[in-house]
């Protein structure tokens, strides 16, 4: 988020949230809802649960603002992603099954003919099938930095890590996604 929304910085609409003010909320979910949305749907692979997860997620944010408020954690985007990764992993558990990962959802600038949809498809199922042969801090992280476009400060705060143990743990999960994909092409 910019420092300002409108007239209203960041740190003021957190701050009349954390009073209670349910239009400045409401300004910070119109803000990122999108992005919390992306990220559920990137890990759970349906838009219905990734719709309702989104919700909770604000939902439990707008319950644990307080707490926000008097800790030291500034960085509000890093604090919902980390809502959002915990309630994700409580969601796996009671069903107990293991994360997929799909491709982010994006929206294409031109309409793709039937090949080239197929191919992007065939490509974004071998990725996300490659992500999900990763350790789970590593698929956390990929999700992180290239899904959510966060920055290793944020991407170390949501999975407790320090700046440079997400930077070795980026480079070597970027490593075995090439290696992966290098004895495919070379098998295939």
């Amino acid at each position: 988020m910019s420092s300002s929304t409108g007239n209203i910085s960041e740190a003021e609409l957190i701050d009349s949230s954390i009073s209670g003010d349910k239009h400045a909320f409401g300004k910070l979910y119109d803000f990122y809802y999108k992005q919390i949305y992306r990220y559920a749907f990137y890990r759970l692979s349906n838009r219905e649960e990734a719709a309702d997860m989104a919700a909770n997620i604000f939902l439990r944010a707008w319950g644990h603002l307080p707490e926000f408020g008097k800790g030291n954690q500034r960085n509000f985007r890093a604090w919902l992603y980390r809502i959002a990764h915990n309630m994700i992993i409580d969601h796996y558990r009671k069903q107990r099954i293991s994360s997929p990962l799909q491709e982010a959802v994006n929206v294409p600038q031109r309409k793709p003919g039937p090949e080239e949809s197929f191919q992007k498809r065939e490509r974004s199922k071998a990725l996300a099938n490659a992500i999900n042969k990763l350790n789970p801090i590593a698929q956390q992280i990929i999700a992180c930095r290239f899904i959510a476009c966060m920055s290793h400060k944020e991407t170390a705060e949501i999975a407790g890590l320090s700046e440079g143990n997400v930077r070795i743990i980026q480079y070597r999960a970027l490593q075995q996604l090439q290696i992966m994909f290098t004895k495919e092409r070379d098998e295939g």
